[in-house]
């Protein structure tokens, strides 16, 4: 019953560039940004624990997906 957010989503231009520039400030990533359809999205733990996600959305759909 505990009230609280279970995470909350960001949205990045060149979410590679910021994942590099988030971990080099203390944040741990659970997996590189992966594509999915016309977006690519990751996970991570700011230094406090919080879950954030990063996404990055395209007009086309993301190759690898």
């Amino acid at each position: 019953a505990d009230h609280g957010l279970c995470h909350f989503c960001i949205e990045v231009k060149q979410i590679e560039a910021e994942v590099a520039r988030l971990e080099a400030a203390g944040m741990t990533f659970l997996s590189p940004p992966v594509p999915q359809g016309n977006v690519k999205c990751c996970y991570g733990r700011d230094p406090d624990g919080n879950l954030i996600e990063l996404i990055e959305y395209f007009d086309h759909i993301v190759e690898g997906s």
